[in-house]
């Protein structure tokens, strides 16, 4: 599965040599932060962040897949990650992906949804989650996380089909205008009864 998410959603005060040479350090410290960690199958857990950027084809989308569970999950902070050069944008798509402590996956959901870049990247991320495929034995407890991410995937899904709809997705900027999770919710609602 690739992501198409446009080419044009690139953080416009960065080169694309200044992208690349963040994208190299940003997998440098996602090898780093990840290492020793296993997913659930027993595979090194870094190849599941590889999987997530490989999904989205922007670079700002592969620098945020590539560091996508580093906050949550690691040693990692917000000045590491400044330290190897992201920028705000990047920052902000980390912070509105990485779930809380004592939050659940929909209550993370609802921050993810207020920032166009995590929607791109938690997409592509709950979909390789999706992917049994990759367990050897398939228990009670995958199917039922199974069934929540079918919930968030379907929900981001929206989001996503929603936010490239308005235009919003290849100039983020302090101009546009966000949307709160209910209103975008509530496009999402209104937008399938009038295409479905």
């Amino acid at each position: 599965m690739h992501l198409l998410m446009p080419q044009l959603y690139q953080h416009q005060d960065q080169s694309s040599a200044d992208k690349i040479r963040v994208l190299k350090a940003a997998i440098r410290l996602a090898h780093d932060a990840h290492q020793g960690q296993v997913d659930k199958a027993g595979q090194a857990y870094i190849l599941h962040p590889l999987r997530v950027l490989h999904a989205v084809n922007s670079l700002d989308g592969k620098i945020v897949a590539i560091l996508h569970d580093t906050l949550e999950d690691t040693w990692v902070n917000l000045w590491h990650l400044h330290h190897i050069g992201l920028h705000a944008l990047h920052l902000n798509a980390l912070i509105a992906l990485s779930k809380q402590p004592g939050e659940s996956r929909f209550q993370a959901l609802k921050r993810t949804l207020t920032n166009p870049l995590a929607c791109y990247v938690k997409y592509a991320d709950v979909c390789d989650n999706m992917n049994l495929a990759r367990l050897d034995k398939i228990g009670a407890e995958d199917l039922r996380r199974y069934q929540s991410y079918l919930i968030i995937f379907e929900i981001l899904q929206n989001a996503c089909i929603v936010y490239h709809a308005l235009n919003l997705i290849p100039a983020v900027s302090a101009t546009k205008p966000r949307f709160q999770p209910c209103t975008l919710i509530l496009a999402i609602r209104l937008a399938q009864q009038r295409f479905i």
